[in-house]
């Protein structure tokens, strides 16, 4: 945390540089993180870039991804919590649901290759998203894009299991149902097994918290 509050370049590059894989090294060893998650939280949502350091947002960024995964029911309260109450930057809100979005593909055992970036200028063309609002080009490439696509992978993961439920249903109980075998191995298929952590924290960590908190926000404005 020291390396987050220090006044000297090559300090603060250290300390964003190697905290990714040091908080997710750190997750399954005590309560270390989880007791400090909520502090290293704050520091890097409030954290400005007052040496103009190169690749500052895209490290900033990758640290609160990894402290969503990795201490989820600790951070992702504060997250929401500040989204809506605090006096935040566009750029500070935009990092926030971004670093939600990600943060819950990896809960969910997406692969970390698939993942956009908010701050990969993509190719999505803004016609492609029939909104009459649009960013500025190079605002739109750099937020919007990467944050629909996360929209609709999350849209995905939650559909899924009640799709294959509903599918069960339909289907009658499992002893009658006829299954076909493949000679081809899984990783030939392009199946890559994963443990969805995300399918028990999604309703009571993401979902109804943002929901609840977007109400309130609502209330305020207009009543």
């Amino acid at each position: 945390m020291k390396y987050f509050q220090a006044d000297k370049y090559e300090n603060l590059h250290m300390g964003l540089k190697s905290a990714p894989n040091l908080i997710r090294q750190k997750a399954t060893f005590g309560t270390e993180l989880s007791d400090h998650a909520y502090d290293l939280t704050r520091i890097l949502v409030g954290m400005q870039d007052t040496f103009e350091m190169e690749e500052f947002q895209e490290m900033r960024q990758a640290a609160l991804v990894a402290l969503v995964a990795s201490a989820p029911e600790v951070v992702v309260p504060y997250l929401i919590d500040v989204y809506f109450t605090g006096d935040l930057s566009l750029q500070q809100q935009l990092i926030i649901l971004s670093a939600l979005g990600l943060g819950a593909r990896e809960l969910a055992g997406l692969e970390k290759k698939v993942r956009p970036s908010p701050f990969d200028f993509g190719r999505t063309d803004p016609k492609e998203i029939p909104s009459p609002q649009l960013l500025p080009l190079a605002l739109h490439r750099q937020y919007v894009s990467p944050m629909d696509r996360l929209s609709r992978d999350l849209e995905t993961m939650m559909i899924e299991p009640i799709r294959e439920e509903a599918v069960a249903k339909i289907s009658g109980p499992r002893v009658l149902q006829v299954r076909r075998f493949s000679r081809i191995p899984p990783e030939k298929r392009g199946f890559r097994g994963h443990v969805n952590r995300l399918f028990n924290l999604a309703g009571k960590v993401f979902i109804f918290p943002f929901l609840g908190r977007w109400w309130m926000h609502q209330q305020d404005l207009y009543f």
